[in-house]
């Protein structure tokens, strides 16, 4: 069976933060994997990595999260929230233009990521997604290409931080929103099912 595709994507709001994503990049002894960095300018990755200006198209999407930040009245800046959905959001991005992935981790800590990457996927298994990390350290995120409907699911992820409604999450996980964009999708597709039920008995009555 051959080796996943896999994309480690590097995460900034500013150039020192790319900076310091691409030096957490290179200590990932991950040869096959392929390394972006999110960047919100010109910036030199020295072929190390490959750079993403979020900012090339000037996207609303960074701005309206950093207002509903600030409608939530959140107590400390960058909040937990608006950072992973900020994040996420590059990551879809990455996506769209780069659709060759199996895998796509957002790397957050990269502390022994290579050693731990066999275990990793096998937590990973046939689920959507997987948080890994430290504890009270900085939250890594595993999402599974591979899986049918994974393209869905980051967009229901996203909705949880688009809506406003990861503020509503008390206290605040990244693992807990994930797991509602989940249940979201599996909700919906249920009543999409059902609806489908109730259309074809009435078109056999």
């Amino acid at each position: 069976m051959p080796e996943p595709r896999v994309l480690l994507c590097g995460l900034a709001l500013n150039a020192a933060e790319s900076a310091a994503s691409l030096e957490l990049l290179r200590r990932i002894a991950m040869p096959d994997a392929e390394k972006f960095v999110v960047t919100t300018g010109k910036f030199d990755t020295q072929k190390d990595a490959r750079a993403f200006n979020i900012e090339a198209d000037y996207p609303a999407q960074t701005a309206y999260l950093q207002t509903l930040a600030r409608w939530a009245e959140v107590p400390e800046w960058p909040d937990r929230r608006f950072r992973d959905g900020y994040d996420l959001y590059c990551l879809q991005r990455i996506l769209a233009a780069n659709d060759r992935f199996d895998i796509a981790v957002l790397v957050r800590d990269g502390a022994n990521l290579a050693e731990r990457w066999p275990q990793l996927l096998k937590k990973l298994a046939d689920s959507y997604f997987l948080v890994f990390g430290e504890e009270g350290g900085p939250a890594g995120f595993v999402l599974n290409l591979q899986k049918q409907g994974a393209s869905a699911f980051l967009d229901y992820a996203l909705q949880i931080f688009s809506t406003g409604r990861s503020y509503a999450i008390e206290p605040y996980d990244l693992d807990h929103a994930l797991d509602l964009a989940q249940d979201a999708m599996q909700l919906e597709d249920a009543l999409s099912k059902s609806l489908e039920v109730v259309q074809s008995d009435a078109a056999v009555g």
